[in-house]
Formats: C-alpha cells, structure tokens, sequence
C-alpha cells in the first residue's frame, strides 16, 4: 500500500484543509510526491509529522532534505539513524551526535526511539528523556504510530510541553505493546490524564 501511494486531487484537497498531515511513505513516485509536499506545506502553513517506513528510510536524508525541512515532527528509530543519515554501519555513532545531525537537516521536533531505553524529544532548544513505562510486552507492532500519533494530539492540546506530549505518547506506545494492541484503539484523552 505504501508503495501504491500517490496524491491526487482528493489527497491535494485534503492537505489544503488540514493542520496536520501524518506521513509514512512517499510511494513510488517518491520526487513528485516530495515535490508536492513541499509547496503544499509552505502555501498552507500545515504541519508533517513524519514516520519514515522503510522506503523512505532507503531514501535517505539527503534525498529527503526539502521535505526535512518542512517537518514539523520526525520519529525515527534508534537503530535506523544510521541508515537514514547513510552512515557507515561499521561506524559507532553517539546518539546525542545523531541527533544534532537530524536536527541540522531540518525538523522542528526530533523523536528518537530505542526500544530498550526510551525516547528523547528533541528540539534545538530542548530536551526531554522519556522512559518507556514498565509494561509486559506482548506484541509492538502499531507501538511506533501510537506513540507518534498521540504525540502529536498531545502537543496540539499542549504545545509548549513536550514532556507532557511525550509521556502521553509513551503510555500509549506502552498499551499497546502490553496488549491494549492498536486494533482495539489507543487510549483517550481522558484516559491518559486520569
């Protein structure tokens, strides 16, 4: 489906009246896609929050920059870093080095994941360490796009506190790696402030 991807003229209309467009992958058409993107975002003022699957991932930062740079939030795994930033992988790297680097392309917000320590959101002014919360994992498939998609709703409602955003985004990360699983929905509002 990924791969399949391309805007048309409902998905042009859609950008066109949306504050938040959610993207995994720019499909085969990746440069007219990125292209569009682009000037999409800069008429309307809209916000990306980018999830790069694993095309995207191949692309690459370099390949990526023009959108990069339009990206409101970019989540990207710790173990994919490297690829996205076309290091070598023989080469160590020191998290805090990937992340100035990433910032540098372009995103407002960087999340950076590691499934065994947390997340860190960073911004160029700002920092916050999120743990991941004790939870039993059973499955993590959706766990990146919860905690992604919360992320987002939650600084909507609270734009100037990325931890608060952060920890919502890690309970519902944590709900459905612990079973709640994505299917059955994420967690409300209501049910994170509680």
């Amino acid at each position: 489906a990924n791969r399949m991807f391309e805007i048309t003229e409902d998905v042009q209309k859609t950008i066109h009246t949306t504050a938040w467009v959610y993207l995994v992958s720019l499909g085969d058409a990746s440069e007219d896609n990125q292209q569009f993107l682009v000037s999409a975002l800069e008429e309307e003022a809209a916000n990306l929050a980018f999830v790069p699957g694993p095309d995207a991932l191949r692309l690459g930062a370099k390949t990526l920059a023009p959108l990069l740079k339009r990206t409101t939030l970019l989540v990207l795994r710790e173990e994919d870093a490297g690829t996205f930033l076309g290091l070598s992988e023989r080469r160590a790297f020191v998290r805090e080095q990937v992340e100035e680097r990433v910032l540098a392309i372009g995103p407002d917000i960087l999340i950076l994941v590691d499934k065994e320590h947390g997340a860190v959101v960073r911004t160029r002014e700002e920092r916050v360490d999120v743990p991941s919360p004790a939870t039993t994992v059973l499955d993590t498939l959706g766990a990146a796009d919860a905690f992604a998609a919360t992320f987002v709703a939650a600084h909507i409602f609270y734009p100037n506190d990325l931890a608060k955003a952060a920890q919502y985004a890690a309970l519902n990360a944590a709900s459905v790696m612990g079973g709640h699983t994505a299917h059955k929905g994420l967690l409300t509002r209501a049910a994170l402030e509680s």
